[in-house]
């Protein structure tokens, strides 16, 4: 009941530094917000001895005072007001207010709308005082009385001083609070962080996405939404999301809000959702919205989607604080997108490359078997070369010796037989001279095909070989040639080498023998002998002979090949290939260099170590 008697409060000096001290103690406690307004609150009605004590704070977002805290307001006056936004617009104590003033609504002022207000709170005096703090005005203080009160200067400036004490401690509690929410948020993001990478299926994934904003934001419900061509389909939902369902589609272009904010890649939120707002979302169609926040999912190289928000209560429920959360969170949920991606690719990349790999030891299981399968077919072919070349060489033997037996038997007869039998003589001397320089030139066939074959089987030795002095012995041994020749020797300096004496004594034996025996009738008759420093051991053998033609280069290395020099040269075509096996042996390469008419270089590359050994097939003694 209101007293209509008018009363007056007083409150001691004793009592008013008490309540100044124990609000400004709110400045220096780590409240709560909530907390340290329902404090402020019980602090005033105790001091004044009022009925009810109240704080409303003003909302720029909502251009209002909402009802915040209070205490002594029957519960059921208190529902109607708590959380409600009270404009004021155009009111005159709003401007009082403002400009730090203490204003003071009774049963006596004429104003309408104070009068509504005292009806509507069931209060006969109400005291209000400015909130006014470091960043301008805050809200207000409500003192009230259900009996008209009066309250002098002192009470009024008491009530003035609590209010500047208290704005600071709302300050100081709201910047907390702000610091708690912020923690909060980074802590629940961090958590939606981990959960995403921990869970490896999308569907469960997009549905975390929804529940985790949902609890973030604390909203009354979340949707996620891909794009799919030029459609938007639901792909998850959690919360109150009216019909929404997941599959549910609809065209982009008749999704004005979300759509703008695909383009834009920026949140952006509708509040005071109605027929008025614009805001027309069909996949929301039966959904009970006040206000929405939609959050653009969108990375480089995964499908573009939106997170929409739903408040379903609030009609001024979003603001830019919450825009800037909202890219905050989309950062993270596209990195994970990113992010699953990657894995996705660098699964897909291990699976090809496991099945390369199984693929790639096949076929070196395949190479490995053909490989052995060659090695052992070379020396099976080795084995039939040096047999069958071994084998040759008794009849050969026999038909040269026969051959020479039957040229003398022919001569005996010369003196025995008439004329007439002098033709049938000679037809049968010039058979027997054919005969025998066959078998001469077969037994030079066989005897190249044994070399050969040693070439494979003979063990090679490896040792610290002197080139120069290898090279000057082979000189020596052939100096009646090169002299008879006229050949000009020239030998530069030579090292010393790991190889194989015998092996590398021959390869320099038949390429010496080969420049000299295919010199010709050149006019300057020059043989040089070398070395160039590199990552390899380089030895040359260059002539001033006629050359050997592009197409006969790789030929001359072949068995029985030669090339085109003058047919008058001795030789079956089997010293190169020897060369070539020999260094091919010791893991270097042989290659030459001519033009024709321009003489050759013929060069030996062989490696500083030599390679590894593998079983060789001892070799055989020849008769």
């Amino acid at each position: 009941m209101i007293d209509s008697e008018l009363a007056r409060i007083d409150a001691s000096p004793a009592a008013a530094a008490a309540a100044l001290l124990q609000v400004a103690r709110e400045f220096n406690g780590r409240l709560e917000l909530t907390e340290c307004l329902t404090r402020v609150c019980a602090i005033t009605q105790a001091t004044f001895r009022a009925d009810r004590s109240s704080i409303m704070l003003w909302s720029e977002r909502k251009r209002g005072f909402i009802a915040t805290a209070d205490v002594g307001t029957p519960p059921d006056v208190f529902a109607r007001s708590n959380r409600r936004t009270f404009s004021m617009q155009g009111s005159p104590y709003l401007d009082q207010l403002a400009s730090g003033e203490v204003v003071v609504i009774d049963r006596s002022n004429p104003e309408p709308m104070a009068q509504r207000l005292l009806s509507h709170l069931q209060v006969a005096t109400q005291v209000v005082a400015p909130l006014t703090g470091q960043h301008g005005f805050v809200g207000a203080l409500l003192v009230s009385y259900e009996r008209s009160v009066h309250l002098g200067r002192e009470q009024l400036d008491l009530v003035r001083g609590i209010a500047q004490q208290a704005a600071v401690a709302i300050e100081s509690a709201r910047l907390f609070t702000n610091t708690q929410k912020a923690a909060a948020f980074r802590t629940a993001l961090n958590d939606l962080a981990l959960d995403l990478n921990r869970e490896p299926d999308l569907a469960r994934m997009r549905a975390r996405v929804c529940e985790g904003a949902q609890a973030m934001f604390a909203v009354d419900g979340a949707v996620l939404a891909v794009g799919d061509g030029d459609h938007l389909s639901v792909c998850a939902v959690a919360g109150v999301c009216g019909s929404a369902m997941i599959g549910q589609r609809a065209p982009q272009d008749a999704c004005g809000t979300l759509a703008e904010v695909l383009r834009q890649r920026r949140a952006a939120y509708v509040n005071r959702i109605g027929a008025a707002s614009g805001c027309q979302l069909p996949i929301l169609a039966a959904t009970p919205m006040q206000a929405l926040l939609a959050i653009p999912l969108i990375s480089e190289h995964t499908i573009p989607s939106v997170l929409v928000l739903i408040d379903t209560r609030e009609p001024d429920r979003f603001g830019a604080v919450h825009v800037d959360e909202a890219m905050t969170l989309a950062a993270t949920v596209t990195a994970w997108m990113e992010n699953r991606r990657l894995l996705l690719d660098l699964a897909d990349e291990r699976a090809k490359l496991a099945e390369r790999s199984l693929r790639l030891q096949e076929v070196n299981a395949t190479l490995t078997l053909r490989s052995e399968q060659l090695r052992s077919a070379n020396g099976a072919l080795e084995e039939l070369i040096y047999v069958a070349s071994h084998d040759l060489r008794s009849p050969l033997i026999n038909l040269g010796g026969f051959a020479c037996e039957l040229t003398d038997a022919v001569e005996r007869l010369r003196g025995q037989l008439n004329g007439t039998s002098q033709d049938t003589l000679d037809d049968v001397d010039e058979a027997a001279g054919i005969i025998r320089n066959s078998a001469t030139r077969l037994d030079a066939l066989v005897q190249g095909l044994l070399d050969v074959s040693r070439c494979g089987t003979r063990p090679i030795v490896f040792d610290r070989v002197d080139v120069q002095a290898l090279v000057q012995t082979i000189l020596d041994a052939q100096r009646f040639v090169i002299s008879s020749a006229a050949v000009d020797v020239q030998v530069g300096a030579l090292p010393v080498v790991t190889a194989d004496p015998m092996g590398l004594s021959q390869v320099f034996a038949n390429l010496i023998d080969n420049a000299i025996k295919y010199m010709g009738a050149s006019a300057v008759r020059r043989l040089e002998i070398g070395y160039r420093e590199g990552a390899l051991h380089r030895f040359f053998v260059r002539d001033s002979g006629p050359g050997i033609g592009a197409a006969d280069q790789d030929k001359i290395f072949r068995l029985f090949q030669r090339g085109s020099r003058p047919p008058a040269a001795p030789g079956e075509g089997i010293g190169l290939a020897v060369v070539r096996k020999i260094v091919e042996r010791h893991g270097g390469s042989v290659e030459v260099e001519s033009e024709a008419g321009n003489g050759a270089t013929f060069w030996i590359t062989l490696p500083f170590e030599p390679p590894p050994q593998v079983e060789e097939v001892p070799d055989r003694a020849v008769p």
